[in-house]
């Protein structure tokens, strides 16, 4: 092999290195994506919640609570708990602050909302992931 081929050789052989670490990056990049904020992570999961109470759709709500324990017997109880605080309607939420647990299976979502007096709050979802995202707590704290 003369000197201009083994040069070709050795720039294809780079070139070809360098799109096999493409495809790695983009694959781990993939998969970190979806551990952590794909549809199926803690903040999706918070801003559903979120968006069933601001549409009143209290079963909706509850269906994402896990029932081993938050300690609602339903959504109907879920809408009484959040109406005796006057939590039950929101006009209003900003993006949700995902803060994972070291292990990645437990993560607190802070949601600030507005409620329709204008006055506003934050609500504080702790989850945890027992194949699939739940969440354990709803705490709402008035600002």
């Amino acid at each position: 092999m003369d000197a201009k081929t083994k040069k070709y050789v050795i720039i294809a052989a780079v070139v070809v290195v360098l799109c096999c670490c493409c495809v790695v990056a983009g694959v781990g990049g993939y998969f970190a994506y979806t551990k952590f904020f794909a549809a199926s992570g803690p903040g999706q999961v918070a801003d559903s919640f979120i968006a069933a109470v601001k549409s009143g759709d209290f079963d909706t709500a509850y269906s994402l609570i896990d029932k081993d324990t938050a300690g609602y017997a339903s959504g109907k109880e879920l809408s009484n708990y959040l109406n005796s605080y006057g939590w039950d309607k929101i006009s209003s939420s900003s993006a949700s602050t995902v803060t994972n647990a070291a292990d990645n299976k437990s993560a607190v979502v802070t949601i600030p909302v507005t409620f329709p007096n204008q006055n506003k709050g934050v609500f504080y979802l702790t989850l945890i992931d027992k194949n699939g995202w739940k969440i354990t707590s709803v705490t709402v704290h008035n600002e």
